[in-house]
């Protein structure tokens, strides 16, 4: 909630160009577990792409997701104000590349790149996404 940005009701209220005040933290609390899901889905797809690619996906799309089910569960350290989503984010990420390796059986390179690369270039639009947003509400 201290980020009112990363919040889906904000994200819905910005794309139907409703006012930003509208936001509910109810809705945002209902909406998780969806969220949560589709990210899952969209992360463990991109990474076993990315695994297809490098010729790392040994034992299939069921393995990855099993894995990446795994390493969401840092995710819990952001009920600590300020840095637990920087612990959790970095804690995941770390338990990611090690799942991807021991489930595949694929090398620690391959592995980091599959999980690193997509996370690198999705921070990347993230902060060109966020400066876009900002020019926009200063040319208002």
């Amino acid at each position: 909630m201290v980020f009112p940005a990363a919040q889906p009701s904000y994200l819905l209220a910005r794309m139907s160009g409703a006012a930003v005040e509208q936001m509910n933290p109810l809705q945002d609390f209902l909406l998780a577990p969806l969220v949560l899901v589709l990210s899952l889905f969209i992360t463990t797809g991109v990474v076993h792409v990315m695994l297809l690619i490098m010729g790392g996906a040994k034992n299939g799309f069921p393995t990855t997701v099993r894995v990446f089910c795994h390493a969401y569960s840092p995710q819990i350290a952001v009920i600590i104000p300020f840095v637990g989503g920087v612990i959790g984010g970095v804690w995941m990420l770390v338990v990611a590349v090690v799942g991807v390796r021991e489930a595949h059986g694929t090398t620690s390179a391959r592995a980091a790149i599959a999980v690193l690369l997509p996370a690198f270039l999705l921070i990347v639009f993230g902060i060109l996404a966020a400066l876009l947003l900002m020019a926009g509400s200063v040319a208002l």
